[in-house]
């Protein structure tokens, strides 16, 4: 074989190896290029959700997966339009939610919690104890409230002892003590079951207390005068005197007596002589004569003293002698 044609034969094979080469590196450049293109698994721009974006931007296929950027916020990858798009956003921000309620008598509130895990936020709702409501109180609508309470320093409606009533009504604490309103009335507190109470109350009426009686040989009576003082009822008991027991009396059951005395004019029991006995008995002045048991009989009623009393006696004028009595006398 001539050169010549060997030469045409080396020219055909280059031009195939040529032809493959082109084929195999220009083919796919000369294909048509893809678009633009996203797509998200989780639906768009959702931080409570775990999601990739995928697709193409500039002939270039992406993968994208949301991830924390630290325990409390995330980068979230979705969608606009047919490009993607990124964010870095915080998964919110702890705090109190609502208002403080009621449970097992104390007042809670729901305390939120926000965080970051796995690619996307969560949320922890913990129930946190805001007060305990204490012995003597109640829970209402969140709220710690105290029973109606009342209590008396003094125990109860006692004008002579000053006290104070204290304690809750309507949630409100009070405390209210004893006054004097005069000289003479008071304003006492005391608690009707679990209320307080009051009432303005005389001190008492001054005056004189009781019958009179004897002190140191005279005559007394008691004199009581009442009082407000500092919150509390007194009272002063002064001994008054009432009669002085001159001489010659004495002081017996509240009353000044005189002494009993007794004189007798026939000078004692002498019947042939007519006599008068004289003088007090408890007080009271008295006087008897002797005198007969009717003239011309023979029995006369002899007057005499004994101790400083009188007394009398019925005598038989035939004892001394004699046989008749007249005008008050044996003869």
């Amino acid at each position: 074989m001539n050169i010549i044609m060997r030469i045409g034969i080396l020219k055909r094979h280059l031009l195939v190896i040529l032809v493959m080469v082109c084929v195999i590196f220009m083919g796919p450049a000369m294909a048509k290029p893809p678009a633009n293109s996203c797509n998200d698994t989780d639906g768009g721009d959702i931080i409570t959700l775990f999601g990739t974006i995928s697709g193409y931007y500039n002939k270039t296929i992406y993968n994208h997966n949301d991830y924390c950027i630290d325990a409390g916020a995330i980068v979230e990858y979705y969608c606009s339009g047919v490009y993607k798009n990124s964010s870095a956003q915080s998964c919110g921000t702890d705090v109190y939610t609502g208002d403080g309620y009621c449970y097992n008598g104390d007042v809670y509130r729901n305390f939120s919690d926000y965080f970051c895990a796995n690619g996307s936020c969560s949320l922890n709702t913990t129930r946190i104890l805001q007060q305990e409501c204490l012995a003597g109180q109640y829970c209402l609508e969140g709220i710690c409230l105290w029973n109606n309470t009342c209590s008396d320093t003094d125990g109860g409606n006692l004008t002579a002892v000053f006290g104070a009533t204290y304690g809750y009504f309507n949630n409100t604490f009070y405390n209210s003590s004893d006054y004097c309103v005069d000289s003479g009335n008071i304003r006492e507190y005391y608690c009707f079951g679990p209320y307080s109470n009051s009432s303005q109350q005389s001190c008492g009426t001054d005056g004189y207390n009781g019958s009179s009686y004897c002190y140191n040989g005279d005559l007394y009576r008691t004199y009581l005068d009442y009082y407000c003082l500092r919150g509390a009822c007194s009272l002063n008991v002064t001994m008054f005197l009432q009669q002085d027991c001159v001489d010659g009396q004495y002081c017996t059951s509240g009353q000044c007596l005189w002494n009993d005395t007794c004189s007798d004019t026939d000078g004692g029991i002498v019947m042939t002589l007519i006599g008068t006995v004289s003088g007090l008995l408890n007080g009271t002045n008295y006087s008897y004569t002797d005198y007969c048991l009717g003239n011309g009989t023979q029995y006369l009623v002899e007057y005499y003293c004994s101790g400083g009393h009188e007394y009398s006696y019925n005598f038989n004028c035939d004892l001394n002698g004699t046989t008749q009595c007249v005008n008050g006398a044996c003869i």
